[in-house]
């Protein structure tokens, strides 16, 4: 098994321990890492076998046993945001352009590694983009300038519908996820904004729900869809994690919990940029000739590096 970038957040004491570390791995197998720009920009492929991630205007892949590095030519600018469908043909990935000028989305056949088609409808930046659990849509999300979520036809390279992605009474929506169950139903969040979104496949409208946080305010900058559909869940950059039903649209949890009156510096918060399906789990160590049990809650941090691969 390979841990890369794995963080441990302690949910008794609110400590964030950072790291990188192989468990079971060949003896000549070293481990990954990715220092840029992008978030999420590190992904592993549905086959295990190859990496994928932004470099300048080019998307690399790389084979993890061979090493072998090919690439992915066709965007003007920086790729600001890549992902791959969950069966693993198809690569999406987005780029960053001047301001008043369109930013590209290209779709990439990934076993040709081919270019299918080029979809231009964002301005300034494509900020993120997801596709839907069949990959029958992708999910596009604006940049700041642009401010608009759109559904794309992966099979017709068209464009289904579109919508402002953030109400006008929030900030800028910074992340879109799709459902993990349903092609028509997405979440998107950002500055003080959390938004279930449905798609009418009929009147080939997508209508938004607002999500209820009472009187927490966060920025988010990640969202993680659970399996089964029932929740998601947000990492935001006060290092919160935030809870929300996906059928009341409410914020049911808020963690971890801060000791009352505590004291604490803008510069002791650790951002939350990248979740992985959260994991409660519980660990058990020595202490002091003592053993102290904890649950902890295994997340992610940075670089999608939720990355986790079985080797044979």
């Amino acid at each position: 098994m390979l841990y890369l970038g794995c963080c441990i957040l302690d949910a008794d004491s609110g400590m964030l321990y950072l790291g990188c570390c192989i468990l079971d791995a060949p003896a000549d197998l070293s481990p990954v890492s990715l220092a840029g720009h992008v978030p999420c920009g590190l992904i592993c492929h549905p086959d295990r076998e190859h990496i994928l991630y932004p470099l300048g205007c080019t998307v690399v892949i790389q084979h993890l046993d061979t090493k072998k590095q090919s690439f992915l030519h066709g965007h003007a600018n920086n790729v600001s945001c890549v992902v791959v469908s969950r069966d693993g043909m198809d690569v999406a990935s987005g780029q960053v352009t001047c301001i008043g000028f369109k930013a590209d989305i290209i779709l990439w056949d990934f076993p040709k590694q081919e270019l299918l088609a080029r979809l231009s409808l964002h301005k300034g930046k494509v900020e993120g983009l997801s596709f839907s659990p069949r990959g029958i849509y992708l999910v596009s999300l604006g940049g700041q300038d642009d401010g608009r979520v759109m559904v794309w036809d992966v099979s017709k390279r068209e464009v289904v519908c579109g919508s402002p992605a953030s109400p006008r009474s929030a900030g800028n929506a910074n992340v879109v996820m799709c459902s993990s169950c349903r092609d028509e139903m997405f979440v998107t969040a950002g500055n003080f904004t959390i938004r279930v979104w449905e798609l009418d496949t009929a009147t080939k409208k997508i209508h938004p729900s607002e999500c209820y946080a009472g009187q927490l305010r966060r920025i988010t900058v990640c969202v993680q869809m659970t399996d089964d559909d029932d929740d998601f869940y947000l990492g935001t950059t006060s290092g919160d994690v935030l809870k929300v039903n996906t059928s009341s649209k409410v914020v049911t949890a808020c963690g971890p919990q801060q000791k009352k009156f505590s004291m604490v510096s803008s510069s002791s918060v650790t951002p939350i940029l990248s979740l992985s399906c959260s994991l409660l789990v519980t660990e058990s160590r020595a202490t002091c000739g003592r053993t102290i049990t904890k649950r902890i809650l295994r997340l992610t941090l940075f670089l999608r590096c939720q990355f986790l691969v079985s080797r044979s």
